[in-house]
């Protein structure tokens, strides 16, 4: 856990998200009421009473995903939910009939491909034929065509799959099953209902350098994922009732009834906050080395680079070489800043690490408390306590991204404050580590 200076920069972006109007509640994409003067108060919303800090507020509405209603479905919808003889509920999602573009590139791709590695064929075929031999072997066309080959026929399957695949979800009381059919070959996949731990928009890929959601339904065994071809619309209806047939609360209801705690859940238990060492020590390293090798280069040859001023040359030149030097110094000194920081947030975060070597933290609870514990060598080092009553909520919400994985912040609503418990850690870990917290709270 980094709570400083990153949680500077990240109070700083939700304070000029908010001064520009441009929060939106998490739940139900409404517009914030009175910002708060501090950024570890909550922040609630006035329509459905969600508390929430103001990083998630603000992450919410950088995301672009709209908020749906189970009962508004969006007009033209293409999805049709029914309830088969069974009782099960299905929502069948047609072919999205697009593939932006993708289909044209996979087959020019794969022609051009069949061109070239033909014609090598060809030679290959005529030169065994005559008895030649090059100087390289023959099957040495056989991986590097492979490499080409493999690009292109994986574009044109995923193209094939985005126009023209139909998705099926069916939910009973104990499984949520996904079913894609494609030309006749059906596939299926499904997780336990009562493993499930969450259903939201998520990041599938980028188009155009933006990005394009689906929806995905997480559970303790996997995930479930479709849906990136439907409108915006039509996605978040489709999360919203989903969460309702599967919770069992209507939306936006679901988040204020996480926040009422219940009376049941665990007299006493400890569970570990997961980390993130093990991805930010190579930032770290990289970072740190990068960084320190910048500034010497900047600070060596870029101070030998300097010229001694042309006092004797015409005053044309004179002005040119000034302006030329005065380039040289900004650009000097942007290298060495730029450089300096690279390195700075390295070590920073290289210090971070060795200090929490060895340390646990942990998420502890007893009858009248919760503590936010770290542990070494078995011993409790530091640690905070709350009163039980007074925990609202436990959140998550999309705090970055590393290599292609959403990383989370997960925070504590206690009162009107929030408590910060980790600020990057994978998705998956995070949601887990939510489920169980909640339960050991007694919390839906």
């Amino acid at each position: 856990m980094f709570p400083t200076p990153f949680h500077w920069l990240e109070t700083a972006n939700a304070k000029a998200a908010a001064k520009g109007g441009r929060l939106a509640c998490p739940t139900c994409g409404g517009k914030a009421g009175p910002i708060p003067g501090s950024s570890r108060e909550a922040l609630s919303c006035g329509a459905c009473g969600t508390k929430a800090s103001l990083n998630e507020w603000a992450a919410a509405a950088a995301s672009g995903v709209l908020v749906g209603r189970a009962d508004q479905p969006p007009a033209g919808t293409r999805i049709l939910r029914e309830t088969d003889p069974a009782g099960a509920t299905i929502w069948s999602l047609p072919a999205s009939g697009q593939t932006g573009g993708l289909l044209i590139f996979a087959i020019g791709w794969c022609s051009l491909i069949a061109l070239i590695s033909g014609s090598f064929l060809m030679a290959a075929l005529e030169d065994a034929s005559t008895g030649t031999r090059g100087d390289a072997p023959g099957w040495i066309l056989i991986p590097f065509f492979g490499i080409f080959w493999a690009v292109g026929l994986t574009a044109l399957v995923i193209a094939l799959r985005t126009k023209y695949a139909r998705h099926r979800i069916r939910l009973t009381p104990e499984r949520i099953t996904l079913r894609r059919e494609l030309f006749g070959r059906v596939k299926e996949r499904s997780l336990s209902v009562r493993g499930l731990r969450s259903i939201e928009q998520v990041e599938f890929y980028q188009r155009d350098y933006k990005p394009v959601f689906g929806i995905e339904i997480r559970g303790k065994d996997g995930k479930l994922r479709c849906g990136s071809g439907l409108t915006a619309e039509e996605k978040a209806w489709l999360v919203a009732d989903l969460r309702q047939a599967v919770f069992g609360v209507p939306e936006p209801e679901v988040e204020i009834v996480r926040t009422r705690r219940a009376h049941s859940g665990l007299v006493s238990f400890s569970i570990p906050i997961p980390h993130s060492r093990n991805r930010v020590w190579p930032l770290a390293i990289v970072l740190t080395l990068t960084g320190i090798g910048c500034f010497i280069v900047g600070f060596t040859a870029l101070t030998s680079l300097r010229q001694h001023p042309m006092t004797e040359a015409p005053l044309a030149i004179q002005m040119f070489d000034r302006i030329f030097q005065s380039m040289h110094e900004f650009f000097r000194v942007v290298w060495l800043l730029f450089s300096g920081g690279m390195g700075s947030i390295g070590l920073y975060l290289t210090q971070r690490l060795l200090r929490s070597s060895g340390h646990e933290f942990r998420f502890d609870g007893d009858a009248m408390n919760v503590h936010l514990r770290t542990y070494a060598r078995g011993r409790v080092i530091d640690g905070k306590s709350f009163a039980r009553s007074s925990v609202m909520d436990l959140r998550s919400s999309v705090s970055g991204n590393y290599n292609g994985l959403p990383m989370k912040r997960v925070e504590m609503i206690v009162g009107d404050k929030v408590e910060t418990l980790a600020t990057w850690i994978e998705g998956g870990e995070a949601d887990d580590f939510l489920s169980e917290a909640r339960q050991a709270l007694g919390m839906s």
